[in-house]
Formats: structure tokens, sequence, C-alpha cells
């Protein structure tokens, strides 16, 4: 028997799944499909913490013939035990189309809001104007101008001076 009854410690960790589902749903269905996957992956054994809609987004490349796709994130709590179980049903379930789960840390109340893709690049812009920028501040310094070594141009020959420097090299070679 181990001290203090740790055989029955059991450690829960925190994943995030994200899930995909085909556009062909209307946004009336998306609600019962996003209970559905959220009831799966707890009957498995786990608690889920938080479970929002990302949005419709463009796919990179198409999954099932669907350029688009419906995004869901999940947080939830669950012993590494169970984990074979959630990815089995994920995996049985005809609604999705790509999946992945990864260990999580909860992120902080601030940056729990997901941005929108237009917000995202006001805010990527927005960063880039208060952070320096290396490669503007170098093109607006004073550099000065290469220096290029002269190069030699060579005299105009006539083709009679050229056949007695091609004979002359070629008869000390000989």
């Amino acid at each position: 028997m181990t001290p203090l009854g740790w055989s029955c410690l059991i450690s829960v960790m925190l994943y995030e799944l994200l899930y995909i589902l085909p556009a062909r749903h209307t946004d009336a269905e998306l609600p019962e499909l996003q209970a559905k996957i959220t009831s799966l992956i707890e009957a498995a054994g786990v608690k889920v913490v938080r479970n929002e809609s990302v949005g419709k987004l463009k796919l990179a490349y198409a999954i099932k013939n669907n350029r688009y796709g419906q995004f869901f994130l999940v947080y939830f709590e669950a012993p590494e035990a169970a984990m074979q179980k959630v990815n089995e049903v994920l995996r049985l379930s005809n609604d999705l189309g790509r999946y992945q789960i990864s260990r999580a840390t909860m992120p902080e109340k601030e940056s729990m809001k997901i941005l929108s893709f237009e917000d995202a690049k006001t805010r990527a812009r927005e960063d880039r104007a208060t952070t320096p920028s290396y490669r503007g501040s170098a093109a607006t310094e004073t550099m000065p101008a290469p220096v290029i070594a002269a190069v030699a141009k060579p005299s105009a020959l006539s083709m009679e001076d050229l056949d007695k420097k091609l004979d002359q090299i070629l008869n000390e070679q000989s």
C-alpha cells in the first residue's frame, strides 16, 4: 500500500480542443451540433471549462470538399486516462471535419476574447507602429556610397593586333 493513499490520486490536466464543423450546416444547426460534441466529450469523463464559437473561416485547403468551416474552441479538464476515450469519441464522430487536442494553460481573463480577423489585423498594425522597425530605420539613415574599383577598359585593338598576340601566345606554349 502506498503512503497517504496516493494510489487514488488522479492528476487532472487542462486541455484545449479546436474542432471544425463543415460549413454545410446552417447557423440554426450549429448550437445543436456544438452541444452534441460537448456532451460526447463530457460522456468520456471530462469537465468542460469553456466552450465558444470562433466563427466561420476559409480553410487553407478543402476538407471533405468544404472550403469553409465553423471553428469551435473548448477548454476542458480531464485525467490523462480519459484522453484515449475522448480521442476515440471524436474520431468516430461523423459531424467533425477536423479536430486537434493539445495541453493548455488557461488564458487570463483579458486575453480570453477571441479576435476576429479584422481586429487581429488592426492590432498587428498598431503593434508595428509602436515597436521600432530596424529595417525601416536603416533605410532612412544616410549610407556612404559603395566604392567601386576602377575597371580597366581594354583599348580598341585591331584584328591584326589580336592575331599577332594570339600567335605569340600559341608559340610560347609550344
